[in-house]
């Protein structure tokens, strides 16, 4: 860690950890497997004031970014549907086992009637 931007954050049970908010890292090594800052980086950025902690967070995890990833309209799944086609009685099964074809022959789902805006309302 370089010197300067290392600090030093001792748990209850004596533990130390070194944390380097420039690096993203600490000793415990969760910090930089996630990304997302550790209870031990948390405690001296806290400390230190200088920037809000959700600057601390990875970009990926930002509300900008769910709001980019979310912005097409979003169509409701057909759970209806879906039971229906993935629901098989044994008689369904025994005619086309009988019938000698390979499938069963179902009526596909009608796409839905309402599909869900970005505004979270049905459009």
């Amino acid at each position: 860690m370089a010197a300067g931007t290392s600090h030093v954050t001792q748990i209850p049970d004596g533990q130390i950890f070194l944390v380097d908010l420039t690096a993203s890292a600490c000793s415990c090594i969760r910090y930089q497997d996630t990304g997302v800052p550790c209870g031990h980086a948390v405690a001296p950025i806290y400390h230190l004031k200088a920037r809000a902690p959700i600057d601390y967070m990875p970009k990926t995890l930002s509300r900008g970014n769910w709001a980019e990833t979310y912005k097409a309209d979003i169509v409701p799944f057909d759970f209806e549907c879906f039971n229906r086609l993935t629901k098989l009685d044994s008689d369904s099964l025994r005619q086309v086992k009988n019938s000698g074809k390979n499938e069963l022959e179902l009526q596909p789902c009608k796409p839905p009637l309402t599909k869900i805006c970005t505004s979270g309302y049905a459009c």
